[in-house]
């Protein structure tokens, strides 16, 4: 298994810096970069993936890490989700940019088209 390329979010106060290219972070940064427990971020994952609002399947992969361990990563789509469950200072932020950058130029449309698999 080849190690994934991948780029994580970090939250130094009041800074939170999001790069460029695929968003792939770990239970541990995930709940570094939220500033709350393992634990509680994988409730809340089990929880947001009970309501079948997001998939694992479309959300996580299993991956060998840089330092040669195995572990899951979670992608930008689920840490939104998570932004939306979760009161930090950090995900009030990230809540702020992806709603900033969705209304950022008003000359843009936005247009959301739904999968009829996953609509009840």
């Amino acid at each position: 298994m080849k190690t994934m390329k991948r780029n994580i979010i970090t939250f130094e106060p009041p800074v939170l810096h999001i790069p460029q290219g695929e968003i792939w972070m770990t239970l541990a940064e995930i709940a570094e970069l939220f500033n709350t427990t393992a634990t509680h971020i994988r409730h809340t994952i089990r929880a947001i993936y009970r309501s079948d609002v997001l998939l694992p399947c479309h959300t996580t992969q299993f991956v060998v890490l840089e330092n040669g361990n195995y572990d899951d990563v979670y992608n930008l789509d689920l840490l939104l989700a998570l932004a939306y469950r979760i009161d930090s200072s950090a995900a009030r932020q990230l809540r702020k940019k992806a709603a900033g950058s969705l209304c950022r130029k008003p000359e843009t449309s936005i247009i959301f088209c739904l999968d009829t698999a996953y609509v009840n």
